[in-house]
């Protein structure tokens, strides 16, 4: 099954809508064909982050890490605490895999994206970590190289 591409302004539109709702985030998303992790990466896209930064990861991840091997990765390569509000972004060698790391109400979320073709944008600025804003990671989901004008080949 295909999925449908929105734009940032389609889903603020369902972002507020569920806010006006009286159903469970995961009883609004069945009903509108969404996926729930997608719609709570984008509902906290459309919220300013508190205190918190993206960062991006440059170097290679395992993406068989989850929670507790990615806060390690961030306390280990980064010299970071994950449980700070930031949000660590990780991609893997191949570039295909994409992973955001973030400390929300108490506890970690996860968010992921697999691509099937296509790669995600290399950004390497020989740092081992690069601050990201949220229309930088935007455009990194979405396979926009922003420092070149480039986008990466993608076939929906």
């Amino acid at each position: 099954m295909a999925t449908k591409r929105r734009t940032r302004e389609q889903w603020q539109e369902l972002v507020d809508k569920q806010a006006e709702s009286e159903l469970s985030v995961s009883e609004f998303c069945a009903q509108h064909a969404l996926t729930v992790s997608n719609f709570y990466l984008w509902r906290r896209l459309m919220l300013p982050l508190s205190n918190g930064r993206i960062w991006l990861y440059t170097g290679n991840t395992d993406m068989r890490k989850q929670f507790d091997g990615l806060a390690a990765l961030v306390q280990g390569k980064l010299g970071m605490q994950a449980h700070c509000g930031d949000w660590f972004v990780f991609i893997n060698k191949r570039r295909t895999h994409l992973k955001v790391l973030y400390y929300y109400q108490g506890g970690y979320c996860l968010w992921s994206k697999r691509l099937e073709k296509g790669t995600f944008a290399n950004v390497s600025d020989g740092n081992t970590k690069t601050p990201l804003n949220s229309a930088q990671l935007q455009c990194l989901i979405d396979g926009i190289y922003w420092q070149k004008g480039k986008q990466n080949r993608r076939f929906n």
